[in-house]
């Protein structure tokens, strides 16, 4: 119980729960209780996934003011996630490597740019019934940053 960041589990009627309406779903928990008591919903809307992701790096960039930067290694880009251990099919040709003070204008661009070499298509969504632009929109509603941004070309 000690271990959750909003105080979402408590004792109720001599059972320790999880109460739905205070957890953000870090997954703290899970990692913590080692008799696999805690199960994940799984099945959670990918729209609040989306916004939850943004919602933890707000924290955490709160954290870094003014101590961080972001950058965006526009290489190899594959349709799915970098870390599968097999080499896959790039979905446009290397771009560059991007830089920001803003997470959400860097992602932002880097979106912007992937479309832009994929004929104008947006390769990302290729596949996937997910809309990524979601989580850079309450990205910038919350104050992470902003989606609007500035592309200087250095060479």
């Amino acid at each position: 119980m000690a271990f959750c960041p909003e105080a979402a589990i408590v004792q109720a009627e001599g059972h320790v729960v999880i109460e739905p309406a205070k957890c953000i779903g870090c997954g703290e928990c899970l990692v913590v209780c080692k008799y696999g008591a805690v199960k994940m919903k799984w099945d959670e809307d990918s729209l609040r996934i989306q916004e939850k992701l943004a919602e933890y790096a707000f924290r955490v960039f709160a954290h870094f003011k003014g101590k961080a930067g972001f950058v965006s290694f526009l290489v190899k880009i594959t349709k799915d996630c970098d870390c599968m251990a097999k080499d896959q099919k790039r979905i446009v040709d290397d771009i560059g490597i991007l830089a920001s003070l803003d997470p959400v204008a860097v992602d932002q661009a880097t979106a912007d740019l992937i479309v832009e070499r994929g004929g104008g298509k947006d390769p990302l969504r290729a596949g996937y019934d997910l809309d990524w632009s979601a989580q850079l929109a309450h990205g910038e509603k919350i104050g992470l940053g902003s989606t609007d941004y500035e592309l200087v070309e250095l060479s």
